[in-house]
This record gives structure tokens, C-alpha cells and sequence, in this order.
């Protein structure tokens, strides 16, 4: 990856660190589906051939700062609200942090658009004494939301280390995997009727991170023409496992269902009823 470093104002002094800076840091993110919303969790890795000391503090963890814009006007795009990537204040629920470190949501009240903001605390009081060496990965940082959002793994993080230096690059998704999805119908034949058949869908899933997905019902077709009232019960974009379908004779009924995990990876899968004459 390739991370764009910058500096506070009055920093110049620093600027032969640029070049270890650069490239240095590697946050990786992924989600996973639980308490009925969707949590991120977050790892940071410090890949810096920087012998440790003071080079290696970490005192600042973001998750949705924009980048630098690269102008030189007496601005500070590391502040402007308006470059934030993520829209968290409607949507956060809570989140965790590893011990030494405290996490919040960042920005202004004015502005629907906040960030993920970790910092180490010492006393209540944010401080530089963390060092994350080169080599280590810090994790325990998450946060839960009431509903996914690509956001949160799509977006930029801002690390500041040596109380001054700033490395910026973009997420890394760790998960990257569709879940394992099948889908089995009982009954999987009928015989020809006027009264509508009640079915039932088992499902199978599993995925590399999230131990829940989200199942939702996609479609129900047929090789005909589907009348009014030939599928009743149905409920399309949720987890509906029973719906009713009319037994008419050679038709043949597809039904689709989709997983998603925490991460925002997808897969699909389908079952038939077949109706014997």
C-alpha cells in the first residue's frame, strides 16, 4: 500500500522521518453480525524497520479520516468534517478498545459526519506513552453499529505517532470470503393440485469470520408463467424459511437465497420443487 505521511503545523523538525513513516502502518478491518447489528473490528500492525523507543509511539487511531488533500493553503484538511468518510453518530452503538486505550466517536455537532477515534488515556487524559514496535499488531479495537455499512471497511485510517507525525492509507478487508451457503426444500417433488403446498427451507452456512450472516429470501421463479396467488406467504429480503406454492403440474419452482457476512461478501444459492403430473 502506499500511505501518504504529513505533519502538524511547527513539526519541520521531523522531517527526516518521512521516509520510515511512509508504508509503515497496516490497519485491517472485517465485520461480523451480532446483537442484532453488525460489529467492525479493527487490527493495527506496525511494519516499521524503526528500532523501538520513542520512534514507535502510537497515540492516535482513526478509522474514517479523509487523507490529506495536499494543499498548502493554511487549511487543515486533517479537520475539515467535510472530508470524513464515515457517518457514525446516527448509527454507533458502542465500542471497545484494548486496555490503555479509549474509544469515541469524533466530530462536530453541526455535521452529520463523525469518525472512529481511538487514543491511549492516562488518568482521563490522552497521552503518547504507547508503543506499538515494529513488527507488533494491536487489536481490540471495534465497534458496533445497528446496521453495515461499507464505510467501515472501505474508508481511510490516520495514525499519529512521536505525538506529531501522521501516516494515512486506506483499510485493509482481512475478510474477503463469501460464506459457504446451501439450501435444501422439503418438499423438493409435489404432485399436481388446486390447493396451495406449504414448503420449508433448511439452510447450511458458514463463513471464515462472522459465525452469523444475514439469509435473505431473493426469489422465487419457475420454467412458467406465475399467476397471482401461485406463491403465497413469501417474504422477500428477510430470512423467511416457509411460503406456500400452487402444485401445477410440470412446473418447476426455483428458489434463491443469498448470505452476506459482516464484511459485505456474498453468496448465493438455490433449491427446486418439482410437480409431478
Amino acid at each position: 500500500m502506499n500511505f501518504k505521511s504529513s505533519f502538524l503545523a511547527g513539526a519541520l523538525l521531523l522531517a527526516p522521518l518521512i521516509a520510515d513513516a511512509t508504508d509503515s502502518y497496516q490497519v485491517k478491518g472485517y465485520g461480523v453480525h451480532s446483537n442484532g447489528g453488525v460489529t467492525y473490528h479493527y487490527s493495527v500492525t506496525n511494519n516499521s524497520p524503526i528500532a523501538p523507543g520513542n520512534a514507535g509511539e502510537t497515540s492516535s487511531i482513526e478509522i474514517g479520516r479523509a487523507p490529506s488533500n495536499g494543499k498548502m493553503d493554511g487549511t487543515d484538511p486533517f479537520y475539515d468534517p467535510e472530508l470524513m468518510d464515515l457517518s457514525t453518530n446516527t448509527g454507533v452503538l458502542s465500542m471497545a478498545s484494548p486496555a490503555g486505550w479509549v474509544g469515541r466517536t469524533s466530530g462536530t455537532s453541526e455535521r452529520p459526519n463523525h469518525t472512529l477515534l481511538w487514543e491511549t488515556m492516562d488518568s482521563g487524559q490522552p497521552t503518547k506513552a504507547y508503543n506499538l514496535l515494529p513488527g507488533q499488531t494491536l487489536t481490540g479495537l471495534s465497534a458496533t453499529r445497528a446496521q453495515a455499512q461499507a464505510a467501515y471497511l472501505d474508508s481511510h485510517f490516520h495514525v499519529i505517532t512521536n505525538g506529531s507525525m501522521r501516516v494515512f492509507g486506506l483499510i485493509e478487508r482481512a475478510d474477503i470470503l463469501p460464506p459457504a451457503l446451501s439450501v435444501t426444500l422439503t418438499p423438493s417433488t409435489m404432485r399436481a393440485g388446486s390447493k396451495l403446498l406449504s414448503v420449508t427451507t433448511t439452510i447450511t452456512v458458514t463463513d471464515n469470520y462472522d459465525p452469523a450472516p444475514e439469509i435473505r429470501l431473493e426469489s422465487i421463479v419457475a420454467n412458467q408463467t406465475l399467476k397471482s396467488g401461485d406463491i403465497s406467504g413469501a417474504t422477500f429480503d428477510t430470512d423467511d424459511r416457509s411460503f406456500k406454492l400452487k402444485p401445477v403440474a410440470g412446473r418447476v419452482y426455483t428458489v434463491t437465497y443469498s448470505a452476506t457476512d459482516g464484511s459485505g461478501n456474498k453468496a448465493t444459492a438455490s433449491a427446486t420443487v418439482t410437480v409431478k403430473k
